[in-house]
């Protein structure tokens, strides 16, 4: 199989879709017929992660239909404002430094009252109560959100604010949303047992093939980071936060650093463990072996470089850097957590490992380095899924079907 294997497009005939476990009314096509539905996004975006990253798909997506204009709400002017404006959206940053939350409401609302949205579509918990204040005081008629992961691990005694902002989500949720669109049946599962369970749905992420690629072939991309292309490299891409287990991936590397001389390990990504990460690399003896890139803005040619992705999380939904992967090449192996297993056929598009022991994780990657043809394989199955399933043309197509069944045209 040839480098330029995984830089071929997918046949515009192929059948991309996100599954959907929910009816969903309507037509893309017909939806256009009609006045078109205003909608505002509302996201965080202070970082750059795999939410933001699919938000800026799926916006992509909807702004190339005319059945929807759009906005969006973001706290930070960062990468994902960029992306978003890009895509022709209109972008308002409202601040949270230094403002209260009354104030905050004060400002959006005005920002949609002036747009006339028809509805407020949220991505995470803060996001999702103040999708609640618009309805009220901006007079949104309808509400939608993304659930894109379980929340992150807290402690009641140390974070007891943090408890009530959880808990007052999900109240919102029990009474509020129209639409509760989970990534993966996994979440679904949860989230109905938080809201009515006739509003929840899954529409699992998807990917714009078109821009998911890279200009390298995998050698080139690991000489780029200054890796010998001999080397055999796994990598990890994820917010530098507990639940991504970054101490597991570390120790899997000291595990496989002692049994594949030319192996190399790439950590990309930022966080609040960024500093505990670096010494704890130190501390294992890998400062030779672990590279420590940080954010990224060209990670799909970080990807390419990855002859294995490991993935270490203690729950995921259905990440974006994982398809990303998939879609470039790079094989992968994850602990069977979360909707993981609802994308990854173990064995057939990648490796699962039901086990969060560094030698289970770091046996699965022997094998595939002992194996190439294996990983050549697996890639391939991989990338030929992502075309069939998980298509962001499709995904988008979805969401506005979403919209279209709540908000649907006038007479």
């Amino acid at each position: 199989m040839t480098q330029n294997t995984f830089n071929i497009r997918c046949s515009q005939e192929v059948i991309g879709i996100a599954e959907v476990e929910a009816p969903c009314v309507g037509s893309t096509r017909q939806s256009q017929k009609g006045k078109p539905i205003s909608v505002c996004h509302v996201v965080g975006g202070g970082e750059w992660a795999g939410a933001e990253a699919q938000v800026a798909t799926l916006v992509r997506g909807l702004s190339r239909s005319t059945g929807v204009t759009l906005h969006a709400i973001v706290f930070y002017d960062k990468r994902l404002a960029r992306e978003l404006r890009s895509a022709g959206v209109d972008v308002h940053v409202a601040s949270v430094q230094d403002k209260s939350f009354s104030r905050l409401i004060s400002e959006c609302s005005q920002f949609v009252k002036s747009r006339k949205i028809q509805i407020v579509h949220s991505h995470c918990y803060k996001e999702n109560l103040l999708a609640l204040a618009l309805s009220c005081v901006g007079k949104v008629p309808h509400l939608v959100r993304t659930e894109h992961g379980h929340p992150e691990p807290y402690s009641l005694v140390r974070n007891l604010k943090h408890w009530c902002v959880l808990a007052a989500d999900r109240m919102a949720a029990k009474y509020t949303p129209e639409r509760i669109i989970s990534v993966s049946s996994d979440l679904a599962e949860y989230w109905k047992r938080h809201a009515n369970p006739e509003k929840v749905m899954v529409l699992r992420n998807g990917v714009d093939l078109e821009r998911t690629v890279s200009g390298f072939t995998a050698d080139e991309a690991k000489q780029r980071l200054g890796i010998q292309r001999e080397s055999f490299v796994v990598g990890i891409g994820a917010r530098l936060e507990p639940i991504k287990r970054l101490d597991l991936f570390v120790s899997t590397a000291a595990y496989l650093a002692g049994r594949i001389p030319n192996s190399k390990f790439i950590i990309t990504g930022g966080g609040r463990q960024e500093q505990w990460l670096r010494q704890l690399v130190g501390d294992s003896g890998l400062r030779d072996r672990v590279i420590l890139l940080g954010e990224r803005n060209d990670m799909y040619d970080v990807l390419r470089a990855m002859d294995v992705l490991l993935m270490c999380s203690d729950h995921e939904g259905v990440p974006m850097v994982m398809l990303e992967a998939m879609t470039l090449g790079t094989t992968v192996v994850s602990r069977n957590v979360g909707g993981i297993s609802e994308v990854i056929d173990h064995g057939s598009t990648g490796v699962l490992v039901s086990s969060g022991n560094p030698k289970a994780l770091g046996d699965a990657c022997m094998e595939l380095f002992e194996k190439p043809d294996l990983r050549a394989s697996l890639a391939q199955a991989a990338r030929a899924l992502i075309c069939q399933k998980y298509s962001a043309e499709k995904n988008a197509e979805s969401v506005l079907q979403v919209y279209r069944a709540i908000c649907p045209d006038p007479e």
